[in-house]
């Protein structure tokens, strides 16, 4: 019986951890229309939607050059929560840049600056809120400058999804 336990336990963790990974969690909502971009975007249609199984390695994303943003509407609100907020699923490895939410697409809140360190346990980014009050519907990321870099850090991103970790109501 013991055994019997032990293994329920084990393959509820690993079912559990391949939801929390890919982001499969009823829990979670994804970006779903590509509001706005600047010239300097291509692919923005690329972004609704999860991402792809193989996504660190597709060449299906919106790739944002220097200074290029593009803002994303999620399929439903989104809040603060416990641990990250956000995931971005950016398929470069050492690319950085801004991530800023908004209720109403003219007041905006910038969260962070994402960083290559900060990627989740799938590759993703995963980007805190930290003391963003309310909830949001809209996500911008804005590709850093190439004068802003920092050492290390390569100009422009490609994005191959946003999911939003703490919908309203969830």
């Amino acid at each position: 019986m013991r055994k019997a336990s032990i293994a329920a336990v084990v393959v509820g963790l690993v079912v559990l951890g391949t939801s929390a990974i890919w982001g499969d969690s009823k829990d979670s909502v994804y970006a779903v229309e590509v509001i706005e971009h600047s010239a300097g975007c291509s692919r923005a249609t690329r972004i609704p939607g999860p991402p792809p199984r193989d996504w660190m390695h597709t060449k299906d994303y919106a790739n944002l050059r220097p200074s290029a943003f593009v803002v994303a509407k999620m399929g439903k609100a989104f809040e603060l929560g416990f641990g990250p907020d956000l995931r971005v699923y950016e398929v470069g490895q050492n690319d950085t840049f801004v991530v800023s939410v908004s209720v109403d697409r003219v007041n905006w809140v910038a969260t962070t600056q994402a960083d290559p360190q900060t990627r989740g346990p799938n590759g993703a980014m995963d980007v805190d809120l930290g003391t963003a009050e309310g909830s949001f519907i809209y996500v911008r990321i804005d590709a850093v400058p190439e004068d802003l870099l920092d050492v290390g850090t390569v100009a422009g991103c490609e994005i191959a999804a946003l999911e939003a970790l703490h919908p309203v109501g969830d």
